[in-house]
């Protein structure tokens, strides 16, 4: 019993030498904007040096220069080619990923692929012709994607899918799951960024990260230091139980991965709310870390010193030293 005691001590004193040996890296702000609730996500064109902004409530994206100066809008509703299919709500739900100066936009409930080139003109409609509807993407080269899914496809979380010849290629990543159908969809709800063969991902409504290596089907995962490992999850329609630890973003750039967590203490309280952004290598080992304002949510990397922050009112544009 003793000596289970004194290995539980010397454990607790590494983790905590080892948090506290984690290297706060600085940063500082170039602009901040104010974007009044407008946005959702912030995406950068990283050959285009154009900061693009998603507007869920009216269904546009807005674009602005790298210096946050406003340039124009496009996208709207409609079922026609290149625009954005209307929900239950009249509304359209889209996501956004640029790659090789082309903007594609994910139509979720017309399950369709837009392209625009690096203009914002519009160049093509391609179908998503999958029974397991996706919830988000990423692109992983031209014309084919990385797709997340609402509803397993042969026990699998993710897809390669090649637009152009509507193929699908399973990717071997599955979580096991128990309990009813929020349980199962909040526990798919990844975000998730690819590079040099592997799908670097955190779990949304958990404090767990890793990489699938799509060549060799291996997989790694780990918990953030910093954040509570405490989860709760929501475990019935009549008594929802929110996370105290979320992942709000995961991005990949050059031989780095950035990833940013939140910890709440408090749910009801939003000066307990505390944001991290952390700096990984491709090993997923941490090189550093930066507390970022208590209400950001979500990240864009121009390049490894350039980043985007956003939040409910503003968006900022910090600079790493």
């Amino acid at each position: 019993m003793k000596k289970l005691l004194l290995l539980l001590v010397m454990f607790l004193l590494i983790v905590n030498n080892f948090i506290y040996a984690l290297e706060e890296f600085n940063v500082e702000k170039v602009r901040k904007f104010e974007v009044k609730r407008k946005f959702s996500n912030v995406f950068v064109n990283r050959n285009s040096n154009l900061v693009y902004l998603k507007n869920s409530l009216n269904t546009k994206l807005s674009v602005y220069d790298k210096d946050l100066k406003f340039k124009k809008k496009f996208l709207k509703i409609g079922r026609g080619p290149g625009e954005i299919t209307p929900g239950p709500n009249g509304r359209g739900k889209f996501y956004v990923d640029i790659y090789d100066n082309k903007i594609y936009i994910f139509d979720m409930y017309g399950q369709r692929i837009h392209i625009y080139n690096k203009n914002n003109v519009f160049k093509e409609t391609n179908n998503i012709n999958i029974k397991s509807k996706p919830i988000n993407f990423i692109v992983k080269k031209d014309s084919e994607l990385i797709l997340n899914l609402l509803g397993m496809y042969k026990d699998r979380l993710f897809l390669n899918f090649n637009i152009k010849n509507q193929t699908i290629k399973p990717i071997k990543y599955n979580i096991e799951v128990d309990g009813g159908v929020i349980k199962k969809i909040l526990y798919r709800n990844i975000n998730f960024d690819y590079i040099h063969n592997k799908i670097y991902f955190g779990r949304t409504y958990k404090n767990e990260i890793g990489f699938i290596n799509i060549n060799n089907n291996k997989i790694e995962t780990k918990e953030l230091p910093l954040l509570d490992k405490d989860i709760k999850i929501y475990t019935s329609r009549k008594k929802m139980k929110k996370s105290k630890a979320y992942i709000f973003d995961v991005e990949a750039i050059n031989d780095n991965i950035f990833v940013l967590g939140c910890d709440m203490e408090n749910l009801k309280n939003k000066s307990s709310y505390k944001i991290y952004l952390y700096k990984m290598n491709l090993n997923l080992d941490i090189m550093g870390y930066v507390k970022l304002p208590d209400d950001i949510v979500k990240i864009s990397f121009l390049n490894n010193k350039i980043f985007y922050a956003l939040s409910k009112d503003y968006l900022i544009k910090y600079r790493i030293k």
